[in-house]
């Protein structure tokens, strides 16, 4: 099986990759890169924001400054928790370096082709376009932090755990589309949790959950396409859904009010099997309601 991974290579991306490269050593890594498109000229600068109110000004530092914190405590954890001390713990493994640009406009199709991928494996990469996600012999597949269809988007984890949707913590896997983490579902995993978990443990939690998952179906996927189930409406968070007014709310929450996760026992669901055997079939490992359902403010 010819595999192609996207993927920006992150501590948990790396921890789940080992994984994946363990069983497929030849799979190929393509790795995005912000670069400039030749021939665009340099971005200019927006003097306008100078007429903003100074307030927002600083309410926009302050939120970058505690985010940024927040990001530098998760990755520094979750490094150490996946992939151990040492110079040679974060040591990336051998790829390619692709521009965003040519990835989100298409242009790379024609080079992808030539790799002549079976499956393509996306994780933690940009959202991509219809002719690069019909290049592989079979779906492609994305890897999700997050319980879709309930939270889709970025952050997922994080927004599960400002609104204690203590259920809605894990993983997904589904079919990649040209939206946004709207395709078929294949797995939804939500992990162990205990009262102490945060952020990072989640994370951490969650890659090492992803690197069983993932391997599995891969191992389906390699004797024929597999059919998922199909999403119902969810919820789309974005990075500007991050407030500090949310920060400071689950912060009081926990630190003040002691209100902290309770324990939950691991839960997979799994709708995948062969295409002509269809409807797929949900099998757990553990009991539980079924996952699907829409998040708080959904639509």
């Amino acid at each position: 099986m010819r595999l192609v991974i996207i993927s920006m290579l992150g501590p948990a991306d790396l921890y789940v990759l080992r994984h994946v490269l363990e069983r497929w050593p030849t799979a190929t890594i393509l790795r995005p890169v912000d670069v400039r498109r030749p021939g665009t000229p340099p971005r200019r600068r927006r003097w306008h924001r100078l007429l903003t109110a100074p307030h927002l000004l600083a309410r926009g530092w302050l939120r970058a400054q505690v985010r940024r914190r927040i990001d530098r405590y998760a990755d520094r954890t979750t490094r150490a928790a996946l992939l151990g001390e040492g110079p040679h713990a974060a040591m990336l493994p051998p790829h390619l370096e692709v521009p965003v640009w040519a990835l989100r406009d298409g242009t790379f199709a024609t080079r992808l082709a030539d790799l002549a991928p079976d499956i393509l494996l996306l994780v933690s990469a940009p959202l991509l376009p219809p002719e690069i996600l019909a290049v592989p012999r079979r779906p492609t597949l994305n890897l999700h932090h997050g319980i879709a269809p309930a939270y889709r988007g970025e952050g997922c984890n994080y927004h599960a755990l400002a609104h204690e949707d203590w259920e809605q913590l894990g993983i997904t896997l589904h079919r990649a589309t040209p939206g946004i983490d709207r395709g078929a579902l294949y797995v939804q995993a939500r992990i162990a949790l205990d009262p102490g978990d945060d952020d990072a443990t989640v994370m951490v939690k969650g890659a090492r959950l992803a690197a069983r998952e993932v391997v599995a179906l891969l191992e389906a996927m390699q004797h024929g396409r597999m059919a998922g189930r199909r999403q119902p409406r969810g919820r789309l968070w974005r990075y500007d859904d991050w407030t500090l007014r949310s920060w400071i709310r689950r912060a009081w929450r926990r630190h003040v009010l002691k209100r902290n996760p309770p324990h939950l026992e691991e839960r997979v669901t799994r709708w995948y099997a062969p295409e002509n055997r269809l409807p797929a079939r949900a099998t757990r490992t553990s009991p539980g309601r079924d996952p699907i359902r829409s998040g708080p403010g959904s639509a």
